[in-house]
């Protein structure tokens, strides 16, 4: 997967109005966190920012995308895009058709596949494959997912 990386940070060239950005910025961090009482009981603190915060040690780092659950290879904006249309889609009981796909997202058809078969995978208990009858002799049958409707036998 897509490793973390740093990114540089604005600073200004004389010190004085670094000491500003401080108090406003890399202070306001370090309070945030301890409002959580760290001190006298461990927890988890999840930090969003490309800042790092002298005080604070990083035990770990994540991008956008595991955090968010995004498959690898899969743009972020797209995969939320397809969840949304598949909720949807779910909650009505409608197929969700790799065409479908390719019309509101816009993505290309091998893209639209991908994405399909990365919601098989994330969410098993709710989609399923089917084929669709070829509309096009000699083409291929189109590909989609199905609801799986709670209590059905398939």
């Amino acid at each position: 997967g897509a490793e973390p990386e740093g990114h540089e940070v604005s600073q200004f060239a004389q010190p004085e109005p670094n000491q500003f950005l401080h108090i406003y910025r890399e202070a306001e961090v370090f309070q945030a966190v301890h409002r959580g009482r760290i001190t006298r009981q461990p927890c988890d603190v999840w930090l969003m920012t490309n800042l790092p915060i002298e005080g604070l040690p990083i035990t770990q780092l994540i991008t956008t995308e595991q955090l968010l659950g995004i498959p690898t290879g899969i743009k972020s904006d797209k995969w939320l895009e397809l969840l949304q249309l598949a909720q949807y889609r779910f909650e009505e009981q409608l197929p969700l058709p790799a065409k479908l796909l390719q019309d509101a997202l816009p993505v290309a058809p091998a893209t639209a596949q991908k994405l399909l078969r990365n919601l098989a995978i994330a969410q098993p208990d709710r989609w399923q494959w089917r084929t669709g009858p070829t509309t096009v002799k000699g083409g291929r049958p189109p590909q989609m997912l199905v609801p799986i409707i709670p209590g059905s036998v398939s």
